[in-house]
């Protein structure tokens, strides 16, 4: 139902960063954040952080599935089953999920991406026996019925419609880019998926994916917040220990063949009101020191008007209206990324400009840092900007909750929410150096030209 949508970050919406909780102020660069852990008989993992600061709960529930789990013919089956997670049990009737949380004061939303798919909410302290009822019951009994079924294909081909179809630069973020770059299916595809494949799902392709990813052993639940660590682990318990265990998935295999040289494509968007130029690399696995040094990276070149192509490209030449970048294209950051992903930035720029220059004073940009690294003085900002983004989102019970739960699906370990840290402010310019000398490099590279034109304009290859 969300994510951190391409969309948003081809529109260059610079959303917040995901956040997490802190307790008290601390003098230490590593956030201190209490977590207890057991697992359930049943397999499910469970994380308690407990924090008292303000009277609320907030849980998150991951599960170990996103596009990368669908074969062919079935792209965008996580997504669809997403949608239907809230079409009720038979204690919780249709529509009524929704009105349970309000009702209570509570909020709640669930997300798919390529590696798990998360459903999270936050309530009133005191409705702690609710929250954990309601998530419980839809993973024992969903309903899954051809009416249920038929109304979700249909709500998300109109969210197709709406978000990836009629949104400029949607296409090339949604579609292009990851078929450009990849080349096993499990990550070329889209996560949203295609009108044919949604069309032709039934309800035992529903009924078995539910059986298969949505059982507890397939499955970690955080809860963060107000609440006492004995009562949440026998809530936990009472609710979700009798949900039978079920058969580990077969594992996804997502390994890539070595890169076989840049690749672009030219896309006429009849969305576009503006040219813009999408450049990525294929990046470092997760949790390697390439890791760490183009997280850090992503600050100086992208974030914010101080970084420096933002500040080459939009007020120094002033050739750029805009400029957006991350970890994790396309719909995703340095924290949910995971490898095999992608490393790059999306610039609209003058239609007087050609792309070719937008292209060439990145490259450049980026070759400077291979070859002299990156000045003390900026590395130093750059980590205290890091560090403060994380700082900032100490006070939302939800955020830590989600973040952790990433973690949790990613790592197999929520405790790297903290650990990471030391990581990422240890970096060096010459980590820095080598990553970008290493994996920046134009054979590594994936460039799509987005030009407006007039509805019905073709893709052509370059």
């Amino acid at each position: 139902m969300n994510r951190k949508s391409p969309i948003a970050f081809a529109a260059l919406l610079a959303a917040a960063p995901v956040t997490l909780a802190l307790p008290a102020a601390t003098g230490s660069a590593v956030p201190s954040v209490p977590l207890t852990t057991f697992t359930l008989d049943n397999g499910l993992k469970v994380v308690l952080s407990e924090d008292h600061a303000f009277p609320v709960i907030a849980y998150s529930i991951d599960y170990a599935v996103g596009s990368r789990a669908e074969p062919r013919g079935r792209s965008g089956f996580a997504h669809l089953f997403e949608h239907m997670m809230f079409q009720g049990t038979p204690n919780v009737g249709k529509g009524e999920y929704f009105k349970y949380v309000e009702s209570n004061g509570g909020i709640f939303n669930g997300s798919t991406h390529e590696d798990y798919t998360n459903y999270y909410a936050e309530f009133p302290a005191h409705r702690l026996e609710l929250a954990i009822w309601l998530e419980a019951d839809r993973m024992r009994s969903l309903a899954i019925n051809a009416e249920n079924l038929r109304n979700q294909q249909e709500a998300v081909k109109e969210e197709k419609r709406q978000f990836i179809d009629n949104q400029a630069y949607a296409d090339a973020f949604a579609n292009q880019l990851t078929d450009l770059a990849f080349k096993n299916y499990a990550n070329q595809h889209s996560t949203i998926g295609s009108f044919d494949d949604l069309n032709a799902a039934s309800v035992k392709d529903v009924q078995d994916f539910f059986t298969t990813y949505y059982a507890p052993n397939n499955a970690t639940l955080v809860l963060v917040g107000d609440f006492d660590p004995d009562e949440a682990r026998r809530l936990v318990t009472r609710e979700f220990g009798s949900i039978p265990r079920q058969p580990a998935p077969t594992a996804v295999d997502s390994t890539e063949p070595p890169s076989s040289g840049e690749v672009r494509r030219v896309v006429r968007d009849a969305q576009a009101p503006t040219p813009g130029v999408l450049v990525a690399w294929r990046g470092p696995a997760r949790g390697s020191t390439d890791y760490y040094a183009l997280a850090v990276l992503e600050g100086i070149l992208f974030d914010g008007s101080s970084s420096r192509l933002y500040q080459d490209l939009v007020k120094g030449r002033e050739v750029a209206v805009a400029i957006q970048g991350d970890m994790g294209l396309p719909g995703g950051d340095y924290v949910e990324y995971r490898s095999p992903g992608l490393f790059g930035l999306f610039v609209t720029y003058k239609p007087s400009i050609d792309a070719r220059g937008i292209v060439g004073a990145v490259r450049s940009e980026i070759d400077r840092i291979a070859k002299e690294g990156v000045p003390a003085d900026e590395l130093a900002r750059a980590k205290v900007q890091f560090r403060s983004q994380v700082v900032r989102g100490l006070a939302s019970t939800l955020d830590r909750a989600t973040r952790l739960g990433i973690y949790a699906a990613v790592d197999g370990d929520a405790s790297r929410m903290t650990a990471d840290i030391p990581r990422f402010l240890g970096v060096s310019s010459a980590d820095i150096r080598k990553a970008a000398a290493q994996f920046l490099v134009e054979s590594n590279r994936v460039v799509i030209e987005v030009q407006p034109a007039p509805a019905g304009g073709e893709k052509e290859g370059k």
